[in-house]
Formats: C-alpha cells, structure tokens, sequence
C-alpha cells in the first residue's frame, strides 16, 4: 500500500510538472513545447519585461529597434507604468524635462522619431544605462538619403545590459584576449561589455564560436539574456525618498493642470507657481463641470480641486480654465480713419504702434470732450480712450488732446510723399511722427538730435532742438576714476568740447540701426550724441557718416 502512495505521489508530482511546461507553452500561440527560449519567455512576460501582443503571439523571431529596446530596459530598471507612487513620478517628471529639449531636437531632426519612448529614455539617461551618444543611432540615414529605425545589435545590447546591472566597472577588469572567431568586428568601447557577459553566462556564442556583433537582437534572444540579468536579483530601484505609510493623511490641492502622464494614471498641477505631482487613485471620483467623468476626460489647462490621501488623490473637481475678461481697454489711441461700410467702423493706432480696427457694438456710448456724441463727430487724428468687449467697441471717449514728447532723433525720412522723423523716448522704442513737408524744418534736423515735440493727435505742431546735442568727430576716447567714457569731439565749427557719456548710453550706428557698444567707438568717427536732460552725460550716441 506505501509503495501504491508513493508510485501515486511520483505520479502527481510528475503531471503537475508536465503541466507548468503545458501552460508556460501555451501562454503564447507561436512558442511551442520545448522551444529553446521557453523557460526565459515565460519568465520575461511574468514580470511584464516583454509581453506578446492582442492575438496571443510574442513574435520570438522579430528584431527589435532601440525605442523598444529603450521601453524593455526602462521596467527591467524598475520604470512603472501602474501603481507608481508620489515620489517615481516626481523623479520620471524631472527626468523629463531634464532631457525634453534634447529628445526634441532629436525629434525634428530625425524623421521617425519614436516620441512615445520619450519619458522612458529619459528615465535611462538619469540612471546612465543609456547615455546621449547613444540616442544618435537610434535612426540613421540609409544610403537613398531616407530616415531607418535601427534594431539593437548584440554588441549594443551587452553594453546596455551591463550598465543595467551595474557592473561596468567589473566589465572594465574581464581580459579581452580574443574569445570569438569574429572578435575583429567587436567595437573596441563594447568588448568589455561583451567578454563580461560571456563570463556570467549571459551570452554566448554559436556552435562555431561566433558572436555576430553587428546581428539583430530578436524579442526571444532578448529574452534569454535579460532572464539571465534580472533572474534571482532585484530589479534596479531608484533611490525615492522614504515616506510612512502607517499615518494616514488628508490634504488639498488646488491649481491648474501642468501634464498628463496616461502610463502612470497621474498628473503635474500648478500651484501657486509650485509645480506638484500627484497620482490618481483607481477609485477617484472624477467630476468635470459636476458630472462624474474619467480620467481620459481631463485635458492640460484645467483648474482642479482635489482631496488628496498620503499624495494620491481620491477625489477631483475640474473644469476649463475661465477665459481671459471680453473687456480691454486702450488708453491714448489715436483714431487713424472713420469707415461707413456696413457700420461704422474705427481704425485706431494704439500706444504700442498697432492698429486696430472694431465696429461698434449696439448701444455704444460715444463722448467728445466729455458730450455724448455721435459717430460723425469723430475725426481722424483725435485721442481716443475706448473699451472693447470682444471685438465691438463698446464705448469711445475722443479728445482733441495735445501733448508733448522729448526724446532723441534716431531716423529722418524725407520723401515726395512725406517729411518725418523717428524719436526714442527714453526706454521706449523710436516710433514715427511726421512734419508739415511746407516748414521745412526736417532739412535743419540731424540724427543724434534731442528734440522736444508738440502733438496734435501725432501730427507735428511744433519742434525745438534742446541744448546738448553735439555733433563732430571723436578727437580722443578716456575714462575716468568712475569708468565713465569721456569723449573729446570736434564739432562742425571746429570747437572741440568734452562730452561724458553715461555708461548705459544708447549707441547705435545710424547708418544700419544696429545697436553697438561704447567700446567699439574710436577716435576719427562722426558722432552726434546727446544727453537725457541739460547737464546731464549723454544718454544717446549715434555713429553717423561723415560729411
């Protein structure tokens, strides 16, 4: 009867072992019973390293490229792309953005750029198992000039593997003496990679001792070799800061949407100005505008309120960013042109040089010098204040205002059509106002010029050239104990005068209108400089031809 347990125990033992290997087979369509790499597929796809696709198959023989490649290194070196706390997502955030401009213009330079591998290679560039020399081979041009997605090589996958165990520097001590007939090919970078593999039993050689550097990693070799990596050793972990998860803790987050990372289920969310990362919990009531959503309805640019517990959020109110206000209002324009086509429409030209053109919306109030008025009253060249509401001018305030300008002649502009000059206030930018062409006045003007304008809307009244402008050639260039620049000029009556400059002086040559610096003035040059207020040092020097 003992031998009858026994020989049944045996039995038993034997089928449940002949049923594992049954099951490991039939995990995939196209992995048969005692296929070579078997035991090391199932394993792979165990730990969600490398999985089949949607019609049961792993596709053993297919070659892989490097974003693949880049997706597979990045789980085996502990990478989640589910339940992954506060911490990892912080860190594969900051990964990102640490190498977002890089893995851009390896983007648009590169046709076929796999972007989706993005977060995934930055992750393996901040824990060094890639490093950027190697995202250049990532897609090559071929000979007719066309962008390729390349596949891992067996010599590069044993210097990604090593990196991903960690053990470079062991591999820098393993004796390189030829172990394979085709040594030769191995790159003199990857052979310690190679010959430390071999040594572990990682990689081996065909049956007539070749290592085919330059051949394709297929899904079943890169499984066999990872197996051998991670098998019976812990998966790299990054170093994330510790946390207790035996106090329970509720929190609030308020702020608008920054990112969505889908392959985390979380999100990056503007604070104040402070960037925070949270994870949404599986079971987080979701309500976009009050109505109970998902998770795929949230988009980058909403406001939120959510109830966090120990980071992870439980509870979310999201709704669309509250449009910018309809209603601006443009002070100090002045009314360029009153148009009767289908409504009355204004055509303004704001403080900023811009013009503006609106109808009025229904109701609109219309005010000269303070006097409802209508539209008719208004007249090109009066100062405006108005108030739009969208794209319909709401209400107008016009005045025959006139005002002052001082500044400093930049440009002259004498044609048939027209007699203006170009005058920089200071710390604004030159900006056109034009001259009755029957004074004459702009013939009597020179760049370099401070002059002091009066206005009729931006029509010129009247212009008095201020005192301090001087106009000559540099005789000698110094400075003094402050660093000041002193410059001795000959003016065009032959009286040389001593003129400091300030040290943040405008200088420009007015010839191109390309702003240079004081230390590429010298002595023989036409200047024209000029100072902010009588008695002040020159705020503004212009480099002019000579006469």
């Amino acid at each position: 009867m003992r031998r009858s347990v026994t020989l049944l125990a045996t039995v038993l033992a034997v089928m449940a072992i002949s049923a594992e290997t049954a099951f490991a087979a039939m995990k995939y369509k196209d992995v048969y019973e005692g296929y070579w790499a078997l035991d090391a597929i199932s394993f792979v796809s165990d730990m969600g390293l490398i999985v089949g696709d949607a019609s049961g198959s792993f596709k053993p023989d297919a070659p892989i490229d490097k974003f693949e490649a880049s997706k597979i290194l990045a789980k085996a070196a502990g990478y989640k792309y589910t339940n992954a706390s506060i911490e990892e997502m912080t860190y594969y955030s900051r990964a990102y953005a640490k190498n977002k401009s890089l893995l851009g213009k390896l983007a648009k330079s590169r046709e076929r750029w796999n972007a989706s591998a993005d977060y995934e290679i930055s992750f393996l560039l901040e824990k060094e198992i890639l490093v950027v020399d190697d995202l250049n081979s990532f897609v090559v041009l071929d000979d007719d000039g066309d962008w390729q997605l390349q596949t891992l090589t067996r010599q590069e996958a044993a210097r990604f593997l090593t990196r991903l165990t960690g053990k470079v520097e062991e591999a820098q001590e393993v004796p390189l003496a030829p172990q394979f007939y085709d040594d030769w090919a191995i790159l003199a970078e990857n052979k310690p990679y190679v010959y430390y593999l071999r040594s572990i039993g990682v990689i081996a050689g065909t049956a007539d001792n070749m290592f085919m550097p330059n051949g394709a990693v297929v899904r079943a070799s890169m499984a066999m070799m990872l197996s051998k990596c991670v098998d019976d050793k812990p998966v790299q972990q990054v170093a994330y800061s510790s946390k207790s998860a035996s106090v329970s803790k509720i929190t609030s987050v308020s702020g608008e949407i920054l990112e969505i990372y889908p392959s985390f289920y979380g999100l990056m969310i503007d604070s104040g100005g402070t960037a925070t990362a949270c994870q949404v919990a599986a079971s987080c009531a979701i309500y976009v505008e009050g109505f109970l959503k998902t998770y795929s309805d949230l988009r980058v640019g909403m406001e939120i309120e959510g109830v966090l517990l120990n980071s992870e959020l439980v509870e979310l109110k999201a709704k669309p960013k509250a449009p910018e206000p309809r209603q601006r209002i443009i002070t100090g324009a002045v009314l360029r042109d009153v148009l009767h086509v289908d409504g009355t429409s204004l055509v303004l030209e704001a403080p900023d040089g811009s013009l503006v053109s609106a109808f009025f919306a229904t109701g609109a109030i219309i005010s000269r010098n303070g006097e409802l008025a209508q539209p008719e009253a208004l007249k090109p060249g009066d100062m405006l204040s108005v108030v739009l509401d969208g794209e319909k001018l709401a209400r107008v305030d016009a005045a025959g205002v006139r005002a002052s300008v001082e500044g400093v002649i930049v440009e002259i502009h004498i044609t048939a059509e027209k007699h203006a000059i170009f005058l920089a206030q200071d710390g604004s930018e030159a900006r056109e106002y034009r001259l009755d062409k029957q004074q004459g006045a702009v013939y009597s003007l020179r760049v370099g010029m401070r002059a002091l304008l009066s206005l009729e809307s931006f029509e010129v009244e009247d212009l008095v050239v201020l005192d301090g402008t001087v106009t000559g050639y540099i005789k000698s260039i110094s400075k003094d104990e402050l660093s000041m620049v002193n410059l001795s000029i000959s003016n065009d009556s032959g009286v040389v005068e001593q003129v400091p400059i300030h040290v943040a002086a405008v200088c420009m040559d007015a010839l191109t209108k390309k702003p240079i610096s004081l230390a590429e003035l010298s002595v023989g040059m036409r200047v024209s400089v000029a100072p902010a207020s009588a008695g002040q040092p020159a705020s503004y020097v212009a480099i002019i031809p000579g006469l």
